[in-house]
């Protein structure tokens, strides 16, 4: 991040999330599934999530804690909206399907909110 590095730190993390979800629509083994969401996606949310976190604590100094937790409190819509998503589509399109719309609902933040990153 002090390098000027954070914005393509952020989209690797971004793209790697986004494969390991789509690489997990077509495993069939357990050591493939270990490796697309132990290692791909693991590797993406830590390149994606933990820099950000660092960034937010530089631009506030009197109320860090909370901007922080508004930050890091964001990530719960993940976990209202993937439910629903799927349940309406897995009995009808399968497994596989489903795994993909979740990958590219996983990227769609990404894009409109890479603008606002500024680590100057």
């Amino acid at each position: 991040m002090d390098a000027g590095y954070f914005k393509a730190l952020v989209l690797c993390g971004a793209l790697l999330q986004v494969a390991g979800v789509m690489a997990l629509s077509t495993c069939t083994k357990y050591w493939a599934l270990l490796l697309t969401q132990g290692v791909v996606f693991g590797l993406g949310a830590g390149m994606s999530f933990t820099p950000t976190m660092a960034l937010v604590s530089t631009y506030f100094a009197k109320r860090r804690n909370i901007a922080i937790g508004m930050v890091a409190s964001g990530s719960c819509t993940g976990g209202l909206l993937f439910p629903a998503i799927v349940r309406e589509i897995l009995q009808d399109k399968g497994f596989g399907t489903t795994v993909r719309v979740l990958g590219c609902e996983s990227y769609f933040p990404f894009p409109p909110g890479s603008p606002m990153y500024n680590s100057s």
